[in-house]
């Protein structure tokens, strides 16, 4: 009779927390098959020639929840946290860090990583990592922020998609390799996926951070596009308002009915979207539905959505000891983005912070993401309730988070 396998008893070690230490990776843009850009983005691509993408670690790894989505199992916490959690969970191997290098007279930090003798392994590093960071390049060639972008269900198609302000769809392709090896077989795996090269509507990203010193750039763009597919002028805001769905839906009860809802308004008739980017929708104003179970006032912001208990994040995520009650976290959307969901008003959605802001205030670990939404892991209810602002004025009506322990 075979064995049973042994596992390893007791709490896993200790490992560091993503860096919010920022890095420049060094770009170069491809034009070969381009006949002519659109004059905004070409200013946009000529200054990411010349200073660079600029970015936390901490970003990156925020970044690439993406990577992840329809393929990580939800157990009570959320989505996003279980993406983040996956993101990070491959990138922590690439051990990656910022190390100062000159650049002419101006001195910079660059990323380094280390490559695994399992190229397998490398090479969904990699391509976890490039996720991250086509995305930041995709927000800033379009100028359009992280709330508008949704990776494409498996990534078959192409990896990450948004719509412009006439509704066509915006296309990226990432690639990810280490030190620059076989970036022109990414190039040409790229054009096979978009047959047209212009910029205006879709770019191949080509990701290779570097191990050792050395190398021009560290991320190639080239200029696909695809056919382009004409949709309604409102359809970045639909996908907007599925961005958010799943923030409701979590918390369950009536709080998941606004979820509910705002999925039924993104894919209504033209009409129907129309009168709600007008004038809101009553439902979701309704005595009925619920927009969180808790408020937290967090760096002068009111967040309003749940504490959940008992399912700390892990020790190799904050940093910290994972206490034996098993600690507690909030996720929330702040007011001001819910009263805007309600009235219509997403046109005006803009969070103040165009990235992750990933922060730890003594026992208690937070992630500003750049769409109004917040996680906020402290080790017990008390801890994290102290950590909370002055009470803010608001017209949240639940009781405070020590009277709903139970909340899941």
């Amino acid at each position: 009779m075979a064995s049973s396998p042994a596992f390893p008893s007791g709490p896993p070690p200790a490992i560091q927390p993503p860096s919010a230490e920022k890095v420049t990776l060094r770009v170069k843009v491809d034009r070969s098959r381009c006949n002519g850009t659109d004059p905004e983005i070409e200013k946009r691509l000529k200054k990411l020639e010349e200073d660079g993408l600029t970015i936390s670690i901490a970003q990156i790894a925020a970044n690439a929840n993406l990577h992840f989505a329809g393929s990580v199992k939800d157990e009570g916490e959320g989505v996003k946290n279980a993406q983040i959690r996956a993101a990070w969970s491959e990138l922590r191997h690439l051990n990656m860090r910022a190390v100062p290098e000159r650049n002419g007279r101006t001195r910079l930090q660059r990323l380094r990583v280390d490559k695994s003798s399992n190229s397998r392994e490398t090479a969904r590093r990699s391509e976890v990592l490039a996720m991250g960071a086509s995305l930041q390049i995709g927000i800033v060639v379009f100028k359009k922020p992280y709330r508008f972008w949704s990776a494409t269900p498996g990534l078959k198609r192409y990896d990450l998609s948004a719509k412009d302000s006439q509704g066509d769809e915006l296309k990226v392709e990432a690639r990810g390799r280490i030190d620059g090896t076989n970036v022109k077989k990414a190039v040409t795996q790229v054009h096979k996926k978009f047959a047209k090269g212009d910029f205006s509507k879709a770019i191949g990203v080509i990701v290779f951070p570097r191990t050792k010193p050395g190398g021009k750039e560290d991320i190639l763009v080239v200029d696909p596009d695809g056919i382009a597919e004409p949709r309604p002028t409102d359809a970045q805001f639909r996908n907007l308002l599925l961005h958010y769905v799943p923030i409701f839906t979590v918390q369950g009860d009536r709080i998941a009915a606004f979820g509910r809802r705002l999925k039924e308004i993104a894919t209504s008739s033209d009409q129907d979207f129309a009168n709600y980017l007008s004038h809101g929708d009553t439902v979701l104003s309704s005595r009925g539905v619920r927009r969180g179970r808790s408020g937290f006032n967090w760096k002068g912001t009111r967040y309003v959505g749940t504490f959940f208990k008992d399912l700390a994040w892990p020790e190799w995520l904050t940093g910290m000891p994972t206490p034996s009650t098993g600690g507690v976290f909030f996720w929330g959307l702040a007011s001001g983005a819910l009263d805007q969901l309600q009235s219509g008003q997403v046109a005006d959605l803009n969070p103040p912070n165009e990235e992750a802001i990933v922060e730890r205030r003594g026992d208690i670990f937070s992630i500003e993401m750049p769409d109004w939404s917040v996680l906020i892991w402290g080790a017990t209810l008390d801890e994290l309730e102290g950590s909370e602002d002055v009470e803010l004025e608001t017209e949240e009506t639940q009781p405070p988070p020590s009277k709903q322990r139970n909340n899941r």
